[in-house]
Formats: C-alpha cells, sequence, structure tokens
C-alpha cells in the first residue's frame, strides 16, 4: 500500500460553537418540575427508541471518504448531539450541524470496536450518502496517521503511533501504532469499514463506480451558519 497526501485544502477560519447543554427554565416551579418529569422522560425514551430502532432500516450508514472541508451527514438520525441551522451551503441544502459517532472496526485483522467521533458534521438530507472528509480529519487529528491507496481492497487505514495492540511489521520493517479506523473499497469509493455491519439504505447499491463531490464551504457561510446555530436552541 503506498501512502498519498490528500490536496492542501483552505480551512475557513470560523469554526462552530461548542453544543451546548440542554438547562432548565427557571420561570418553571418545583411543583410542575416534578409532575412534569415522569412524562418528559417517557417521551425521550420512546423518541430515542424510534431514532435508534425503528428508523435504523431507512438510515444510510455508507460512509465515503470525500475531498472538501466539511463532514457531512445524510439523516437526522445519526447525530449524537444536533443544532438546526437551515441555509445553503456550496449549493447544498442543509438543515442542522452537530456531532456523529461511529463505532468502526480497527482493521482488517483487528475486530475490536472503536468509536470515530466527527465534529461540526453538516446535515444534508439530498446527499447520496454520508461524507467524511479526508482533510478535515487530518487537521482535527494531526496525530493521526493515514494511508489512502488505489486498487481493490483496503484503500485506507488509520493509525496513531505507538505501541498498540494490532501492531504489525510490513515488508518495509515499518509498524504501525494503534489502528484506529479503515475503509474498504466500495463501488470505486473507500468507505469506513463500520463494527458489525450495520444494513439500511444505500445510494450506492445500484452503481458500479461514483466519484462523490466534497462539500467545500467558505468563510462567509461557515460565519452565517455559526450565527444561525448561535441563534437556535438543541433539538
Amino acid at each position: 500500500m503506498t501512502s498519498t497526501h490528500a490536496r492542501t485544502i483552505a480551512h475557513p477560519p470560523s469554526s462552530l460553537p461548542p453544543l451546548p447543554t440542554a438547562t432548565k427554565s427557571k420561570s418553571k416551579s418545583k411543583s410542575n418540575h416534578r409532575r412534569n418529569k415522569s412524562s418528559t422522560s417517557s417521551t425521550n425514551s420512546t423518541t430515542s427508541n424510534a431514532s435508534n430502532n425503528g428508523n435504523s432500516s431507512s438510515r444510510c450508514w455508507d460512509w465515503i471518504l470525500v475531498p472538501g472541508n466539511m463532514h457531512y451527514a445524510k439523516n437526522r438520525s445519526s447525530f449524537r448531539t444536533y443544532r438546526r441551522a437551515p441555509g445553503k451551503i456550496n449549493k447544498n441544502r442543509v438543515l442542522g450541524v452537530g456531532t456523529v459517532e461511529l463505532k468502526v472496526r480497527r482493521a482488517p485483522d483487528d475486530d475490536r470496536p472503536n468509536t470515530l467521533v466527527l465534529e461540526d458534521v453538516l446535515h444534508l438530507p439530498n446527499a447520496v450518502c454520508n461524507g467524511l472528509c479526508v482533510g478535515r480529519y487530518r487537521e482535527r487529528n494531526p496525530g493521526d496517521d493515514m494511508e489512502v491507496a488505489g486498487g481493490e481492497g483496503c484503500r485506507c487505514q488509520v493509525w496513531r503511533e505507538g505501541d498498540g495492540h494490532s501492531s504489525h511489521e510490513e515488508e518495509d520493517g515499518h509498524g504501525h501504532g494503534e489502528a484506529l479506523w479503515y475503509g474498504e473499497e466500495y463501488h470505486g469509493c473507500s468507505r469506513v469499514v463500520l463494527w458489525g455491519d450495520p444494513q439500511g439504505s444505500s445510494g450506492l447499491e445500484d452503481a458500479d463506480a461514483v466519484e462523490l463531490p466534497g462539500v467545500d464551504a467558505s468563510a462567509e457561510e461557515l460565519d452565517t451558519l455559526h450565527t444561525r446555530v448561535m441563534d437556535r436552541s438543541l433539538v
């Protein structure tokens, strides 16, 4: 496998603020809070179960490595935290932004699960599938090493240097450290391998080979998104 470098991507100076935690309204009395607590807990539980189970078959689980400077997800159910921020970025319809946590497999020879956290992920409902931006990942994770290669089989490997559980020596004597996640060839693209191989809808199943576009958000577009996020509460 040969190592390649992603093209230089200009990263906009503005970044999205951390998603705040929900706060209780001070105008509500303690008695109202106690009366509504059980009802709220029941509603939240139902919503969570519906999101995690009921919609799993319609959720897209394809996370494809893409260019650009932003990650994006097709389904609202993919997000761990979420802020509504309707608008457009790079001619793409955006409904919100948030954090996505993916349970991934570390390496072809290491089936231990790992959690891949992607922040400031755009919600693009009209996207063919989900996109993991290579350039943004490298910028946000400078301590991780990434190899991207063409051809069939394993197309991408990501690891952190050190004495890891899955360290191994290659023919040139180079030893990889702790494996974090990897991608395999899928319809001409590199797709992140998720732990447990979850099944859902896919916009790539009928395609022989595709080249998915990345999302290049300008500094002005991110500033506008930043303002919308600051003006809205958690959904």
